[in-house]
């Protein structure tokens, strides 16, 4: 058993392993338990895509905070721009879709 100091240190792809690992067994407590956390009695999917969906409208409103009052753009080409744009959306988009299906198994 790890003790805290260990467990404080633990990189996030440490726990990303462990949270991919599918030997892993979870007890049927917790399980449960985490399911009522994350789905309250009749709150469903919808829940969890409108946190997602205000998540995103909260990055994007400091995005757009930050840029009108912080430096200037670093990128010279827009195309660059929105590319890198379009890998930060979608390493999101895997962070949150991985987040769904450890809930979805832990049904």
């Amino acid at each position: 058993m790890k003790t805290i100091d260990e467990i404080e240190k633990i990189s996030l792809g440490e726990l990303l392993n462990v949270a991919g690992d599918e030997r892993i067994a979870v007890p049927t407590e917790l399980k449960a338990s985490m399911h009522r956390s994350v789905f309250p009695a009749g709150a469903g999917r919808t829940w969890i895509l409108g946190g997602i969906a205000a998540a995103a409208a909260l990055l994007i409103g400091v995005g757009l905070a930050v840029r009108n009052s912080g430096p200037k753009d670093t990128f010279d080409d827009p195309y660059l721009a929105y590319a890198e744009l379009e890998k930060a959306f979608g390493m999101i988009s895997d962070k949150a879709n991985l987040s769904l299906d450890i809930i979805n198994n832990a049904k």
